[in-house]
């Protein structure tokens, strides 16, 4: 599966969007940012089916840890991703 994100800001809003390439999946969705907490930046969109929010968190200047989550069927789920920048 092959996904493109870009970030774009929209009056005062930021968006982060996700354009999937799946077969039968290329549609764009948008997810507005609602929070910034020190190193975090959280993206909502609670009228997506699954997503609804996707986490960034800058562990050190070389890690930074993504989610995403929300429910599916009524259960909360969670998936972590995990980049580490690799030496040169």
């Amino acid at each position: 599966m092959l996904e493109t994100i870009s970030l774009y800001q929209s009056g005062d809003e930021i968006f982060y969007t996700a354009t999937g390439y799946q077969e039968g999946n290329r549609s764009i969705v948008p997810f507005r940012l609602v929070s910034v907490n020190q190193n975090t930046f959280t993206f909502e969109n609670k009228n997506h089916d699954f997503p609804q929010r996707i986490i960034y968190r800058k562990v050190s200047d070389n890690e930074i840890l993504a989610w995403i989550e929300g429910q599916i069927n009524g259960k909360f789920t969670k998936i972590e991703f995990p980049y580490k920048r690799q030496a040169d």
